[in-house]
């Protein structure tokens, strides 16, 4: 059977907006307003815009297989992309342009070609809860979902919320599997909906936070620096961040704040017009400090300082990198939870 747009709409978490249009059904991350805001740097904005980085569709059924159909166009400055099906939390296959492919060790600039736009996943017998992680770097446009004739869909929408304001690791570069991302793993381990509002090549960005969203987040995280390290000064990034922050609060003054600083990189040791990368880090406690509720998590060490862990050797961590950014920041997330009892 074909799920309904009112059915698909039911189990869809991580949009503000979803509507259906003469090539399918298309889901917004961003809303209205946050759409028309533009930064000078940011390279390929336009799809940036309108990725699904964060979406996903989230249901528990019986059914034994689930078909997708789904059209990809540009969301991100890469080619690849990955659909992920995972049961009970588990991958179980994806919809993919790459896993055919034997793949260079900087796989993220590879000139990929469209592939796979259909496919049919097992899901295993029982009921079941099936998660589709829509892809980061492309924008997904979905043209069906099946299920077997008469299967119960039942929607499966975490109540907690998460806010994430970020750059393109926040988006998902250089992850293959978009269930792999370190916001998304962290969006599962607090229960919550992942509000993804990251831009790759995005400095702090306080135009995306002056209106509050339609929902009350229950954490926000905020992972900004890198690209201002090498795209802005010092008293821009401040004001910028201190400007984002002060909105944060005003909007969500009981929202506890997790304030990412950089990654390693590996031209971190290079003196930009803000000094070395770890100068950033200094930047945002500082400023953190300012407000309450706010919690600085040093994330420089938080991958191991090899390029094995970057899908460009350099700067986007790959799944592996990911899985040593999610242990770091979800620990220390629960330390913080731990420690500051609301």
């Amino acid at each position: 059977m074909q799920l309904t747009f009112e059915q698909i709409c039911a189990v869809t978490t991580g949009a503000v907006e979803v509507s259906r249009e003469e090539d399918g059904i298309h889901f917004y991350r961003l809303t209205r307003e946050q759409m028309t805001f533009s930064q000078p740097q940011i390279q390929n904005l336009e799809p940036k815009r309108v990725s699904t980085a964060g979406i996903k569709l989230s249901f528990r059924t019986n059914s034994r297989t689930a078909g997708v159909r789904a059209k990809m166009l540009p969301g991100s400055g890469r080619r690849y992309y990955s659909l992920d099906v995972t049961v009970n939390g588990k991958f179980v296959g994806a919809l993919d342009n790459f896993s055919h492919l034997e793949l260079p060790k900087n796989y993220a600039e590879h000139p990929y070609e469209p592939g796979m736009e259909a496919a049919e996943f097992v899901l295993g017998e029982g009921v079941k809860n099936v998660c589709i992680h829509l892809p980061w770097s492309v924008c997904a446009v979905l043209q069906e979902l099946t299920l077997d004739d008469g299967a119960r869909v039942e929607p499966l929408i975490p109540a907690k919320k998460l806010l994430a304001l970020g750059d393109s690791i926040t988006q998902g570069y250089d992850a293959q599997r978009p269930s792999n991302r370190y916001i998304a793993r962290l969006a599962q381990a607090l229960d919550a909906q992942e509000f993804n509002k990251a831009i790759g090549g995005a400095n702090t960005f306080p135009e995306l936070v002056r209106t509050p969203e339609a929902f009350t987040p229950d954490y926000i995280v905020m992972a900004y620096g890198t690209n201002d390290w090498g795209y802005s000064t010092t008293p821009r990034f401040c004001a910028d961040y201190r400007a984002t922050l002060a909105s944060l609060r005003t909007h969500y003054p009981n929202t506890p704040v997790f304030a990412l600083t950089p990654v390693w990189r590996k031209n971190a040791d290079a003196v930009c017009s803000m000094g070395v990368l770890l100068d950033v880090e200094d930047r945002i406690r500082e400023i953190a400090g300012e407000f309450s509720n706010v919690f600085v998590i040093s994330c420089f060490h938080a991958i191991p300082h090899e390029e094995q862990y970057y899908g460009d050797l350099r700067l986007h961590p790959n799944d592996a990198g990911f899985d040593h950014y999610f242990e770091a920041v979800h620990k220390s997330i629960c330390d913080c939870i731990q420690n500051n009892p609301a």
